[in-house]
């Protein structure tokens, strides 16, 4: 496939979001489902702040798999997850890449990396904005915090974490999210879907796409599954439409939600 330079991109994708905003207008939400709860029982705000940031501590020092004893040895940064201590959305990827672990080893360099920050990070920025917010209005992370490096590849090469790698660090965003409370959590790929829902890591993409599940932590939170942004750009061609089809339905569910909210 020819590729894509990012000023065909940004026409792409503002021909499609701008042919799908009088549908939007028209507030045709009758047909999405209703999510939200009251959040008021929820610790305040400074206090779910202070308890992801000693997570944060605690992840930076993490050994529970050879994720974080290699990322340790490697010198590079955890990348624990970011965004606002009471979103009502989060999204979660699989692993940190390259660029997100990077080390900063400048004055005042942060040990921890940012989640999404590549070309995939742009698509997904695209996304928030498409849905009405900013990137410091939601929460991102992945189901790991270390990136994932095959063990006999010299360069490195990225490669999916193991299950028991991803099992490993999953208590971590457990714990992120039943901090924040996130009306809605976006898996973005299969296995950020799989770990979430905790279902067989042999599921089909196909069956778990564009649906609202419960999450099995808390099911009043739910659950929305959609390709993750590198898979979109390696198909955009085929695929950037119905991606953009997917947040169309997401933005509705949203607005909704919101709506009720306010309403109550």
């Amino acid at each position: 496939m020819e590729e894509v330079t990012t000023s065909d991109f940004n026409r792409l994708w503002e021909s499609i979001t701008r042919n799908r905003a009088l549908a939007d207008r028209l507030g045709i939400t009758q047909d999405v489902p209703l999510i939200g709860f009251d959040r008021s029982e929820q610790l305040p705000r400074k206090e779910i702040a202070r308890n992801l940031n000693r997570m944060v501590g605690e992840i930076v020092q993490c050994r529970r798999c050879e994720l974080g004893v290699n990322r340790i040895r490697r010198g590079v940064r955890a990348v624990p997850g970011e965004g606002h201590p009471q979103a009502i959305v989060a999204f979660i990827g699989e692993t940190p890449g390259k660029e997100e672990e990077r080390p900063n080893r400048g004055r005042g360099a942060s040990p921890v990396g940012r989640p999404f920050v590549g070309r995939s990070g742009q698509l997904l920025d695209r996304v928030i904005e498409y849905l009405g917010l900013k990137r410091e209005q939601v929460f991102i992370s992945n189901t790991t915090k270390c990136r994932s490096l095959h063990p006999d590849k010299l360069p490195p090469e990225d490669t999916p974490p193991l299950t028991s790698q991803v099992q490993a660090c999953m208590p971590y965003l457990h714990d992120q999210l039943g901090l924040i409370q996130p009306w809605l959590i976006v898996c973005l790929g299969k296995s950020a879907a799989t770990a979430i829902l905790e279902v067989s890591p042999t599921s089909k993409m196909t069956e778990l796409k564009s649906q609202i599940y419960d999450y099995p932590r808390d099911p009043r939170i739910k659950v929305w599954v959609a390709y993750h942004p590198s898979f979109i750009l390696r198909n955009m061609s085929q695929e950037l439409i119905p991606y953009t089809e997917d947040f169309r339905v997401v933005r509705a569910i949203l607005r909704k939600a919101i709506e009720n909210a306010r309403n109550r």
